[in-house]
């Protein structure tokens, strides 16, 4: 077997994360005084080669320690990006290798940057994954992402999205099987109506301003003339010779997944504000799962019915969260704290739940 060591020798000149402390090695013990030699390293957990745990940016997140050891053994795969300097690594170029990427354990990125290693080109514009990539990629059940580079995000980032992305995947619980198809059930279920109601009160527990309730009306109706327009797309566009399929091509395109994996992702990129408004976009798209969606699905002989969509936990959450954001309602901290604790699940079982929908056999 041969062996490749990856890992950077930690000396005192060697580079780090901007305004983060160098390492220091400081003789703690010599021969002439105590009959042996030790050496005092102190630095960050972050210095040279090393590995970011969840918590590393994500308040709740666990440290590398609540992990089993399995999680950081596996194979991996070497994606080659040295061709895309300055640049950002597209999804199309996961695409492309998205089968050796799923039989791996782990996926390395070169990107050429370990020759810049000790200058000040080590720090200028090294590929790092799109937006896009990125969410394509936490699709996947990986233990883990590596890369030659500094950071998996660009180094003018200040909320560093692709981090928050890939750490809030869940790549552990998949990959070590904690949990399986009888687990989506129940994790739905709690997402559902317990989490995700959590986190829109606590996106609209904010003081009312009339420019934000503006913009909310905006994406409302914006959200309307999307799913009309889709709607009016896939009746004159979308047809196949098999009318189950049809229905389900109609639905899928109309109806995107923007409840579990969008509420999310808005989370990690843009905080409560993101929700605030995303929340707009779910309301209509609800309405049009239970009313359109329904239509389309039974073949047009489906019979509307106001008390599923009106009970529906999406439109009640909404509307409650909505009320006490109007009428100016501030949750007392003794209720406020344990919503604002369950909100924080959103991120992890959300795309949990999104990664085992992906696992699941569809029969017919």
């Amino acid at each position: 077997m041969k062996i490749l060591d990856l890992t950077h020798l930690i000396e005192e000149a060697m580079p780090v994360y901007p305004e983060t402390e160098p390492p220091k090695l400081t003789p703690s013990n010599t021969f002439e005084q105590h009959g042996f030699r030790e050496t005092l390293l102190t630095m960050g957990s972050h210095t040279g080669t090393h590995m970011d745990a969840p918590a590393h940016m994500l308040r709740d997140g666990k440290t590398l320690d609540q992990f089993p050891a399995d999680k950081y053994v596996g194979t991996a795969y070497v994606l080659d990006c040295s061709d895309l300097a300055g640049k950002e690594i597209p999804k199309a170029r996961l695409q492309l290798h998205a089968s050796e990427i799923e039989a791996a354990d782990f996926l390395l990125f070169y990107t050429g940057w370990e020759k810049y290693w000790g200058s000040e080109q080590y720090f200028s514009p090294f590929p790092v994954l799109s937006l896009e990539a990125a969410e394509y990629l936490a699709a996947f059940p990986l233990k883990g992402v590596g890369t030659d580079a500094i950071s998996i995000d660009p180094m003018d980032t200040v909320d560093y999205p692709v981090h928050k992305i890939l750490l809030g995947a869940g790549f552990v619980l998949g990959k070590s099987k904690l949990l399986g198809e009888k687990a989506s059930v129940g994790m739905s279920n709690l997402v559902m109506y317990v989490v995700t109601p959590s986190m829109l009160v606590v996106a609209f527990q904010r003081p009312f301003d009339s420019e934000n309730f503006h913009n909310f009306c905006t994406a409302l109706v914006i959200a309307v003339a999307i799913h009309l327009l889709n709607i009016a797309a896939v009746t004159l566009f979308l047809r196949d010779s098999d009318l189950k399929r049809q229905q389900a091509l109609r639905f899928g395109t109309v109806l995107s997944n923007c409840g579990f994996m969008a509420y999310p992702l808005q989370t990690a990129l843009l905080g409560t504000i993101g929700v605030f408004y995303g929340s707009a976009y779910v309301l209509v798209f609800t309405v049009t799962a239970w009313t359109y969606g329904l239509y389309l699905m039974s073949g047009g002989k489906g019979k509307f019915s106001v008390k599923p969509l009106l009970l529906n936990p999406g439109v009640i959450s909404v509307a409650v969260a909505s009320l006490l954001y109007v009428l100016r309602i501030s949750l007392p901290d003794i209720l406020y704290t344990p919503v604002e604790y369950l909100s924080h699940l959103n991120t992890p079982l959300g795309s949990n739940f999104f990664r085992l929908l992906a696992e699941l056999r569809l029969v017919q």
